[in-house]
């Protein structure tokens, strides 16, 4: 990806979050005697904010697809997306390269933010979110939106929502009702959860 070349790699990496094979790391530094990034010494944060000494075998170059995060600190689900313009690219994840979208609207991301939910950025690029089940029993005592997959979640008053969007309800055999006007989001629906949770 960097033609081995430890000085561009780190000049496109420092201060990026990048994708691990069991978490998210920070870049701090990456140096090498010979330029080599095969060879070179990555300093790295982890998720429990350790410094960890890395190879470039260790990191995975592409971050994949985006999606909702459920907070660590707010519980509350998030719906993570790239800024499609980025003037100053840089692999990996950094704050000012994101928005987030609820159901209340937009809004940038924080270094902060980023810094206390890379586990819960992780798990969101592994697919990894509580079953469906579990989410509509939170959320009959929880007061927040609880994501249950990349592109869904279920808000405190049982209303399904899509990459940010109201989209439709819950019913009271637990299955989801679509809006008419969001029809088109069927086949992703079917598709990522089944056909058993959708009301006809």
């Amino acid at each position: 990806m960097f033609n081995n070349d430890a000085e561009y790699a780190r000049s496109r990496m420092v201060s990026s979050y990048m994708r691990g094979a069991d978490q998210l790391y920070k870049i701090v530094d990456i140096s090498s005697k010979d330029n080599k990034l095969d060879k070179a010494v990555i300093l790295a944060i982890d998720h429990k904010r350790n410094q960890v000494q890395l190879s470039s075998k260790d990191l995975k170059f592409s971050i994949g697809k985006l999606g909702y995060v459920n907070d660590a600190i707010s519980g509350v689900a998030t719906y993570l997306s790239r800024l499609p313009l980025r003037r100053d690219y840089r692999q990996g994840l950094r704050a000012y390269q994101l928005v987030s979208y609820r159901s209340g609207g937009s809004g940038t991301i924080g270094e902060t933010w980023l810094e206390q939910n890379a586990k819960s950025v992780y798990q969101c690029l592994e697919n990894v979110f509580p079953s469906l089940p579990t989410v509509i029993e939170l959320a009959e005592e929880y007061n927040g939106d609880i994501a249950f997959n990349k592109s869904f979640a279920l808000s405190s008053k049982f209303r399904l929502l899509y990459r940010g969007f109201v989209v439709g309800e819950l019913t009271k055999d637990d299955k989801f009702k679509l809006n008419h006007s969001f029809n088109f989001v069927e086949e992703e629906f079917v598709k990522e959860v089944g056909h058993d949770y959708l009301s006809r």
